[in-house]
């Protein structure tokens, strides 16, 4: 693992590309503070899959429309547990989050947040969503706020 300094600041980057092999999905992450030090932006880029269908087209969908399996179809950034539908208790919390796309000419705002994720069953328990903005929150230590943010 390794150690962090806070505070922290960084994006987490999401690539998709069709290709004449398949799609490729990449995820990277570029590290921009780290306590008072702030670095030259540089994505790491930690993963990929290939879903091999040749010639496909392929997008990141966000919908409130039903899934395959009952669920919206929506983007989220989740904080919680490890997984397997397990919880985290924060005793410190202080993050600004915000979750952006590229809509093929510029970097824009999801149109509807909300402070809980729908389809995840991890979850953080003792954090409060303040909205900052029209597209960026802070999290601090609090009693949970289940709320629509924005949209």
């Amino acid at each position: 693992m390794g150690v962090s300094r806070p505070p922290m600041a960084g994006e987490l980057i999401i690539a998709v590309n069709s290709t004449s092999y398949g799609v490729v999905i990449n995820y990277g992450y570029a590290l921009l503070r780290l306590g008072n030090e702030t670095l030259n932006p540089r994505i790491n880029w930690f993963a990929h899959e290939l879903i091999p269908i040749p010639n496909a087209t392929a997008y990141v969908v966000t919908s409130l429309t039903e899934g395959p399996y009952g669920w919206p179809m929506d983007t989220e950034f989740v904080i919680g547990g490890p997984g397997n539908g397990g919880g985290v208790e924060f005793r410190d919390l202080n993050a600004y989050l915000s979750l952006f796309y590229w809509n093929g000419t510029s970097w824009v705002p999801y149109p509807i947040t909300y402070s809980f994720g729908i389809s995840t069953g991890e979850y953080a328990v003792n954090v409060y969503v303040l909205p900052i903005g029209s597209s960026a929150v802070e999290l601090v230590v609090g009693h949970n706020n289940y709320q629509k943010l924005g949209g």
